[in-house]
């Protein structure tokens, strides 16, 4: 978390004309951002009940299995795919707590650099982005005021930070998976969608 705090400080420092003063980011911030509970549990906390519903979910499946007759290649299919969708599961909730972790160390850098006080809401330019997220895209916040991202389970927005004088003017188009991104002028996600038809 650390390094993005500073990467994040350094990228300010260097992206504008006027001095940024960054404090150092405190164990305390990094120890609190880590602990940061969602739906009353910690990361931590979310990883073992996912090992421990995995666990049980393959007790079950033997016990199934032995009842019923169950050869044991069909088991192996079973327990392969249950330990699939447990590992999708894992990575997506890895992901978030990233982050959401990476997002509060910006947030941090943010509000130490003294020149920004307002973020933007910068969602995914695809297809696919929910509507929720293409409803705030391009939406100007105060530093201190801003919904919390990440938003929902593998939620790909960032806040950007606004200094006086920007505005955007470009951003990466993401609607063709693998292919390399294009670049193109700065539009919304409803706007892009409703010009490709797709609202």
């Amino acid at each position: 978390m650390d390094e993005t705090y500073y990467a994040t400080a350094y990228t300010i420092d260097k992206g504008i004309e006027v001095s940024a003063s960054f404090a150092m980011l405190s164990q305390e911030f990094i120890d609190a951002a880590l602990g940061y509970k969602v739906d009353g549990k910690t990361f931590s906390k979310r990883i073992w009940n996912n090992c421990t519903a995995l666990a049980n979910r393959v007790k079950t499946d033997v016990e199934r299995a032995m009842i019923q007759g169950t050869s044991t290649e069909r088991l192996a299919r079973k327990i392969k795919n249950d330990f699939g969708s447990t590992a999708y599961q894992s990575k997506r909730l890895i992901n978030t707590e990233v982050a959401r972790v990476v997002t509060a160390a910006q947030d941090q850098a943010y509000r130490s650099s003294g020149v920004v006080s307002m973020v933007m809401w910068n969602a995914t330019l695809e297809g696919n982005t929910c509507d929720d997220c293409s409803a705030h895209d391009g939406m100007y916040f105060a530093l201190d005021d801003h919904p919390a991202l990440p938003a929902h389970p593998g939620c790909r927005c960032v806040l950007v930070p606004v200094v006086q004088g920007w505005e955007p003017s470009q951003r990466l188009d993401n609607s063709t998976p693998g292919a390399a991104k294009e670049v193109v002028d700065y539009t919304t996600v409803d706007a892009w969608k409703e010009s490709r038809g797709l609202k």
